[in-house]
């Protein structure tokens, strides 16, 4: 099947119409999949751009707003998209973010947008100089049409209030609710604390150093959505296994019925730092063993994307859209012609033209050797989640027939059981010719109850050492540091305070 749209939208090009085109910001959809919201983002500046139809200048940056379109009813209304915002109770109390994570869960029509920043094209207020992390997480409610806000604690919520922004957050349908939020957040820095922004007009960006730090994934926020609360859990990993920091990368989850499990990919993306280079390795987290595993397709150039959305279909990862990596876009720089992406994934990851909708997924070979058993290397975020992840198989439609010996035991004890039904007819009727009185017989006992289920014991394979020295303080973030030469890296949870910053370009973002 080619990868083409059905149908899609370009922008206006008149200058009249209302809806703003924002960058990284937020998109949601309903639970019926018929209508998209989108929200938040700032309002790009940049040469080339500043001239264009699009760009608003900083006076005229409205407050928050919130965008509809009706997918069933799109080429009726003007441009499609319409502004909805006052109809939302509580819009008045949100602040418009960049470059947070979102997510829609149908099941119980509430969408979710957890940290960004504010920065100066986020508002007509907030400082021309100026750049600040949040750790909110709004909650758009869309069948009572309010929005609210909770608070995102991160990967480091022993260790100060930090913001996080550039990330992904995904869905995690598991256990009998609604399930779990999974986050892959890529920046951080203490929140609601501004620092002046590299791109601005407070200093040259040699002589600025902003406050931001790399979020490691050594362990992996998770939001209980019935319990409404933030758990975290530790992964596992081979040395060199663990995913190196990115930014603008995508992630798509997808479950393997036949063991149980649920596979996050992470693709693309770049590294935060001043060159911006393109990252080229897969990366796979293997739940619920929470390991990870990295992997290496063939033509890893063509994993030199950034800015894509990836989507799991059967055994497909479809990536769509995505623009080289670097700092700046030149105006003459071309447009990849192929819409959308299919690497098709086995034992082997190989690139296809088309894809096929009727496929199954299987996890690769390699990764189910990295992460064996069912349980993690560590021990669980909490009692919850460990019952979420248990592998409860539906019962058979088809059961296997009973051999001919049990089938003849099952006549033999029929005959006899009648038999024996005689017997106590004919001893009853005796018992109550003898006595006036009549009683009743109580037969107590306790049904036969299966042995408790539980998960199996995990395979700790020898050779399965966790690269990782867990050194818990509360100062501040966890912070990768180098090999000491044992050919590990220790893993401050919650260590010193980190001794490398990432300068962000903003003009690139």
């Amino acid at each position: 099947m080619e990868g083409l749209p059905a149908w899609q939208f370009q922008k206006p090009n008149d200058g009249k119409a209302k809806f703003q085109i924002t960058n990284h910001g937020g998109l949601f959809i309903s639970a019926d999949q018929k209508k998209l919201w989108y929200q938040g983002g700032h309002f790009y500046n940049a040469a080339g751009w500043n001239e264009s139809l699009y760009h608003v200048d900083k006076p005229d940056i409205p407050e928050w707003q919130l965008w509809e379109l009706d997918l069933t009813n799109h080429l009726q209304k003007p441009n499609g998209w319409l502004d909805v915002t006052n109809g939302v109770a509580g819009h008045e109390n949100v602040n418009r973010t960049f470059a947070g994570a979102s997510v829609s869960v149908p099941g119980i029509g509430k969408s979710f947008w957890i940290g960004g920043a504010s920065t100066p094209r986020t508002s007509r207020t907030t400082p021309i100089d100026r750049f600040e992390t949040t750790s909110q997480m709004l909650i758009f409610d869309e069948t009572r049409r309010e929005i609210s806000s909770s608070n995102y604690s991160g990967s480091w919520s022993d260790s100060g209030d930090y913001g996080y922004y550039h990330g992904k957050l995904l869905h995690l349908p598991i256990g009998s609710g609604a399930g779990y939020l999974l986050s892959l957040m890529s920046l951080a820095a203490p929140a609601y604390e501004s620092w002046v922004d590299p791109d601005g007009d407070g200093g040259s960006r040699e002589d600025i150093v902003p406050p931001v730090t790399n979020v490691s994934w050594k362990t992996i926020p998770l939001y209980d959505l019935q319990q409404e609360r933030w758990i975290t859990q530790e992964t596992s990993y081979f040395e060199e296994e663990l995913p190196e920091p990115r930014t603008r990368f995508c992630a798509a989850l997808f479950h393997n019925e036949l063991n149980c499990t649920w596979d996050l990919w992470v693709h693309g993306g770049q590294r935060p730092t001043e060159d911006e280079t393109a990252t080229t390795a897969i990366y796979v987290l293997s739940m619920p063993s929470f390991t990870w595993k990295r992997v290496v397709p063939l033509f890893p150039e063509l994993n030199e994307l950034r800015s894509h959305t990836c989507h799991a279909v059967g055994d497909q990862l479809l990536i769509v859209g995505g623009y080289p990596t670097g700092q700046t876009v030149l105006r003459e720089t071309s447009i990849d012609d192929q819409y959308i992406k299919v690497l098709r994934i086995g034992d082997s990851l190989t690139w296809t033209d088309t894809y096929q909708p009727e496929t199954t997924y299987q996890t690769p070979d390699d990764v189910q050797r990295a992460a064996t058993g069912q349980e993690p290397f560590y021990p669980w975020a909490d009692d919850r989640l460990r019952e979420a992840f248990e592998c409860k198989q539906p019962p058979d439609p088809h059961p296997p027939p009973l051999p001919v010996a049990a089938i003849a035991g099952g006549v033999v004890g029929g005959v006899f059981g009648v038999f024996v039904v005689f017997v106590a007819l004919w001893v009853l009727r005796r018992h109550r010719r003898a006595k006036k009185a009549h009683g009743a017989a109580k037969l107590e006992g306790n049904d036969p109850r299966s042995p408790l289920y539980g998960q199996p014991e995990a395979i700790k394979d020898g050779n399965l050492q966790p690269a990782a020295t867990v050194v818990q303080t509360r100062a501040s973030p966890a912070r990768d540091t180098p090999d000491d030469g044992s050919g590990q890296r220790e893993h401050e949870l919650e260590g010193s305070t980190p001794d490398e910053h990432v300068a962000m370009r903003q003009r690139s973002i």
